[in-house]
């Protein structure tokens, strides 16, 4: 099974977008922040394109985040729900 189609993928998809949420970022902001197009938000948090671990880092700078303390969340999350 790829990673993208994975439960824990989906996860920390989900995780991202609520940051970027409550963060109060739309797509085309984060979007904006990355150098990229809207799309390129729409398609990951969408789970139809994979994010790299150097995706997620610059993904969670640009919102304003430490990506080590998201993946520590991530951790948190991943032990209660699986």
């Amino acid at each position: 099974m790829k990673t993208i189609h994975r439960k824990e993928y989906e996860m920390v998809i989900q995780l991202l977008k609520e940051k970027r949420i409550a963060a109060e970022l739309t797509q085309e902001d984060l979007a904006e922040r990355l150098g990229q197009k809207q799309a390129y938000v729409s398609k990951y948090e969408r789970c139809e394109r994979r994010i790299d671990l150097i995706e997620f880092r610059m993904i969670c700078q640009s919102i304003g985040l430490d990506a080590l303390e998201v993946h520590k969340e991530f951790e948190v999350i991943l032990r209660k729900k699986l």
